[in-house]
């Protein structure tokens, strides 16, 4: 299966790495640096892992560049990723309790949200739909 791949912009990847390895459902493969700076899959792991149609790649950012890229790569109030989930109620208490910055669960006719926020600002929306029970 192909995977859409979201680049995300670091300065301090190895934080990054820890941050990303301490949410419960995401896999954090580290990649050798090829000379462009050090890279990490993290492959979302979480409920439908199969199904998993995306992956967060972190960039070491080492230009000008790139570091002014970093916590910015979506408009403010904006989400970078929008992450479709089962069971959000136990995904957020799992992510509060591994120190993750986690928004409270917003009810919605269609279904809930909640949002995530990485070490740098990006922020990731989890979201569970009523219609696929």
């Amino acid at each position: 299966m192909s995977k859409i791949v979201f680049p995300v912009y670091v300065n301090d990847f190895a934080a990054a790495v820890t941050f990303f390895r301490k949410t419960p459902f995401f896999d954090v493969s580290v990649k050798h640096d090829w000379g462009v700076g050090q890279q990490a899959d993290v492959n979302y792991v979480g409920g439908a892992a199969a199904q998993s149609k995306f992956k967060v790649l972190l960039i070491e950012a080492r230009s000008d560049g790139e570091r002014s890229y970093v916590g910015r790569q979506a408009p403010p109030e904006m989400w970078l990723l929008s992450i479709p989930v089962s069971g959000l109620k136990q995904m957020r208490e799992q992510l509060f309790g591994a120190g993750v910055n986690v928004s409270d669960i917003q009810n919605f006719p269609w279904g809930s949200v909640a949002f995530m926020t990485d070490l740098v600002g990006n922020r990731y929306m989890l979201s569970e739909d009523f219609s696929e029970d």
